[in-house]
This record gives C-alpha cells, sequence and structure tokens, in this order.
C-alpha cells in the first residue's frame, strides 16, 4: 500500500512538471538523456539491461542511503537510464524542487507500468538523494521520502 501511495505521490510530481514559470536555463540539467528520449530508443520490447547492468543495479540498490550525491549514486550503480527535473507543486508559485534518475532493469513493453524492475530516485536541489524507490529487486527497499530534504551543502 505505502508503495502505491509513493508512485501516486510521484505520478502528482510529475503531472505538475509540466509547468515551469521558473527560468529553466538558470536550473542546472544533468548530461543524462530525458525519459522521452531513452523511451524512444527502445526498438523492441522487452526491454532488458545487459546482465552486467542488471547485476550492478540489484546489487547497488542495497547499498544506497538517503542524501548521497549524484556522484556517490553514479558510483554505485552507473549512469541512469534518464533524469528528469522536477518542479512543484502545480500551479502558478511552482518552482524547482530538483531531479530524478530512473535505472531500469527491465520494461516489459511501451504501456506504462509501476512494476517493472528499477530504481528512481529523487534528488533535491542540492543533488543529494531524498527519496530512493527500488522496484521488484529483492533486499532493497524504499528509503527517505519526497517531503525529506537533506541539509548538508553540495560537494563539488
Amino acid at each position: 500500500m505505502r508503495r502505491e501511495i509513493g508512485f501516486a505521490l510521484v505520478a502528482v510530481l510529475l503531472v505538475g512538471c509540466g509547468y515551469h514559470p521558473q527560468e529553466t536555463a538558470s536550473v542546472p540539467h544533468d548530461a543524462y538523456p530525458s525519459a522521452k528520449a531513452f523511451l524512444n530508443g527502445i526498438k523492441h520490447y522487452p526491454y532488458v539491461a545487459s546482465t552486467e547492468r542488471a547485476t550492478r543495479l540489484m546489487n547497488g540498490a542495497k547499498e544506497l542511503y538517503r542524501c548521497m550525491t549524484k556522484d556517490e549514486v553514479a558510483s554505485e550503480l552507473g549512469s541512469p537510464d534518464f533524469s528528469e527535473l522536477d518542479f512543484g507543486p502545480k500551479g502558478p508559485n511552482a518552482h524547482w524542487l530538483g531531479s530524478n534518475w530512473m535505472f531500469y532493469i527491465s520494461i516489459q513493453s511501451d504501456v506504462s507500468s509501476s512494476k517493472n524492475p528499477s530504481i528512481q530516485i529523487f534528488f533535491d536541489t542540492t543533488d543529494r538523494a531524498q527519496w530512493i524507490i527500488p522496484v521488484g529487486i529483492q533486499g532493497a527497499s524504499e528509503i527517505g521520502a519526497p517531503d525529506l530534504s537533506c541539509t548538508e551543502v553540495k560537494l563539488t
């Protein structure tokens, strides 16, 4: 039930991403593809990550913790399949909340499903992991929440 609530919250956050009153040029972008670019690049379903990548993701998911930097996450999991900016709350006062990275182990079809084995990580504006959501990975559990932030200063 908690996971379903989490995915509903993610959906609400992503729906709020359509309106960007804050100047997006001032928001730092990652050098990774967007969700649309990644998904459009899949030629055949089911999509399955390489055995090496799947193993790295399944093992790495158990090593993640709240407030990790993006560099620490990338060191553990590798590059994400895609990166998106998050804005909210929906409406005229929306502002940049941070970003999220998505790592897929497999995707069964081009129809969206919250049951695909994956790891989604939401980062705050200091590029620290505030909410980590592994799906279908034995021994890995959800960490953090969308309303938690990391008080540490971004390390460069």
